[in-house]
């Protein structure tokens, strides 16, 4: 058993990253339409509620964070990786 596995041979949490590619290219497709529609930042958490692309795990509404200026979503695997900020 090796102890001492670098972070690029760790695949402990590769299907957890695989899966969140769904959650990636949702969050991707809503911030390109909304920059497509001219939204303004300060408007972006409203049509983030009211937009039918959800997050697939939850079904709720996409995340903003006011302070990076992205739309964000945590996904399965743990800790920051897990993570994902679209900056808008």
């Amino acid at each position: 058993m090796m102890t001492n596995v670098p972070d690029a041979y760790n695949y402990a949490q590769y299907g957890a990253r695989v899966a969140d590619v769904e959650g990636v290219r949702r969050a991707a497709v809503l911030a390109s339409t909304l920059r497509s529609r001219g939204v303004a930042a300060a408007d972006v958490p409203a049509q983030l509620s009211a937009s039918q692309i959800r997050v697939p795990y939850t079904n709720g509404p996409f995340a903003w964070d006011l302070k990076e200026n992205a739309i964000v979503f945590s996904g399965l695997e743990a800790g920051e990786r897990g993570r994902h900020d679209f900056k808008y």
